[in-house]
């Protein structure tokens, strides 16, 4: 309860032949009040455009003593790959070793609201790699990254939040030249011709209503907006959000609305420019604690204008550029989930639910559709719960219909699971029953027969054994198939796994009664 010292630890061995790096991460994250450490491999979260959950072999450190934090960190995050040992493997490409740290400093404070700088740099050492001899160059990066967050509540019911973030990312150290649109202040040695800087943008504003709200947000992110802290970034695009949400009738029912509009080709230099207008709504009608009901609706629209490659090609005749693609996707979905108490006491609990859902995705060009699927799923469900034994069943129907430029596949699948623990819920058994039909136009093309079974054991509190099979039957018909007789297969795949959860020590144990840590 003083020193929390979690550790991880996963191997993972996938064979002599280099495919691709193992998967062998050692981690530790000891903390005490208001310091936490993080060694080994490991990931930081400062912000969605700076560093987001990138892995790294390093270490960190959160101080959090009061209205004020720090944080940061320091550590490698890619490995040097030689090109010599990627003779038999063109799916890898040859790396730098890039190393990378970077710091969080913040205030949350009531009067002053929650404000912060985030700093991350990124470098790939040039000397890292023994030979050249590749058919591409290998193109060394830096990155220099910097966000700066606030969220302050203005008066009692407005509050605001906001980030802006800069990262200026160098794509080749070796490149030769400058960006003369770089300002004089950040010409360093390490920037060249390859440099450049980018922005991302991202405002709110909410204005409380009673126990509801309306918020409108803002985002902006440049084309080829990325830094060296994240693995992937929506970029090139621009979008504004206006939100509600309110309850009603005493609470019993919650109306949630949301509605957007977003666009790409910030630069205009793209051929095409894609508009998409997002609007989702949900309402929770709960009257009593026995009966729950929620409805679900978004409708996603996408506009695509495409400029011809006759508007670069041929400019003397005008009337060529008319010609312009005007193309639209439309996809709604509609969800119901119902869920109702049938009766509940101290002996056993009974409930009954039910969802339902339809999905509908079409392609129209010049008013026109082109392409059109519809999506139906129902399941209802029966669940039966005995309250001093744990001992549960669930009987369950799902039915399924997809529908693909007019033709028609159907699912229908029943389902029957039972559980119950043993010798005071140290042994926890499990074993469910499940069969697929498939009808394809109308005519069954099969089936799946699924059965499955666990059991999870723990002995001492530390040790735990778990057990689990699964045994599947396959039959196709020789309709819906190019076969001219019934296929069928077998498949059993058994599992057993055991896991120790070790605790060294007890700083508890060892105090003296009245004794405090400082």
């Amino acid at each position: 309860g003083f020193i929390n010292a979690p550790f991880n630890f996963m191997y993972s061995n996938l064979g002599n032949q280099y495919t691709q790096p193992t998967f062998n991460q050692t981690s530790i994250h000891p903390n005490y009040k208001w310091v936490s450490t993080h060694f080994g491999t490991i990931a930081c979260n400062y912000s969605p455009y700076t560093v987001s959950g990138h892995l790294f072999r390093g270490a960190a450190i959160d101080l959090t003593p009061g209205k004020f934090f720090f944080s940061t960190f320091y550590g490698q995050f890619q490995k040097a790959i030689n090109p010599e040992n990627l003779i038999n493997n063109n799916n890898i490409i040859p790396t730098y070793k890039r190393m990378g740290g970077g710091c969080k400093i913040g205030i949350n404070d009531a009067k002053v609201g929650q404000w912060a700088l985030v700093l991350f740099s990124a470098k790939d050492q040039i000397n890292s790699l023994q030979s050249y001899a590749i058919q591409e160059p290998i193109e060394a990066k830096q990155n220099w990254t910097s966000s700066l967050q606030m969220q302050k509540t203005l008066i009692k019911k407005l509050s605001v939040n906001a980030e802006i973030s800069y990262s200026m990312l160098t794509e080749n150290l070796k490149a030769n030249g400058e960006n003369t649109a770089l300002p004089s202040l950040l010409k360093f040695k390490t920037t060249n011709s390859s440099t450049s800087i980018r922005q991302a943008i991202k405002t709110g504003v909410a204005y409380a209503i009673g126990k509801g709200n309306i918020n409108v947000a803002y985002q902006r992110v440049d084309p080829f907006y990325k830094t060296l802290g994240a693995y992937y970034f929506n970029n090139d695009l621009e979008n504004i959000t206006l939100g509600f949400s309110a309850p009603f009738a005493k609470q019993k029912i919650i109306i949630t609305a949301n509605a957007g509009l977003q666009h790409d080709n910030l630069s205009k230099t793209k051929l095409s420019t894609l508009s998409r207008f997002a609007g989702n709504g949900n309402i929770s009608f709960r009257p009593n604690k026995k009966f729950n009901l929620n409805l679900s609706y978004s409708n996603f629209l996408s506009y695509t204008n495409l400029r011809p490659f006759t508007d670069y090609q041929n400019q003397i005749n005008p009337y060529l550029a008319w010609d312009t693609l005007n193309f639209r996707q439309i996809s709604q979905n509609i969800s119901a989930n119902i869920f109702y108490i049938l009766h509940s006491d101290t002996c056993f609990i009974s409930t009954l639910s039910h969802t339902l859902t339809y999905q509908v995705a079409a392609d129209q060009q010049h008013e026109k559709t082109i392409n059109s699927n519809a999506f139906y799923n129902a399941n209802i469900s029966y669940a039966y719960n005995r309250v001093k034994s744990g001992q549960t069943i669930v009987v369950s129907l799902n039915a399924g219909q997809t529908s693909i430029n007019n033709a028609q596949l159907v699912n229908i699948c029943p389902l029957i699971s039972i559980s119950k623990p043993f010798f005071q819920k140290k042994l926890r058994p499990g074993l469910s029953l499940s069969y697929t039909n498939a009808y394809y136009q109308k005519t069954n093309s099969g089936g799946v027969m699924n059965m499955r079974g666990m059991a999870n054991y723990t002995a001492h509190k530390v040790h735990n054994f778990s057990f689990s099979f699964l045994i599947l039957n396959r039959r196709d018909s020789p309709t819906t198939s190019l076969y001219t007789h019934t296929l069928r297969s077998n498949e059993t795949t058994v599992s057993l796994a055991y896991s120790v959860n070790m605790e060294f020590f007890d700083i508890k144990k060892k105090l003296k009664p009245n004794t405090t840590i400082n």
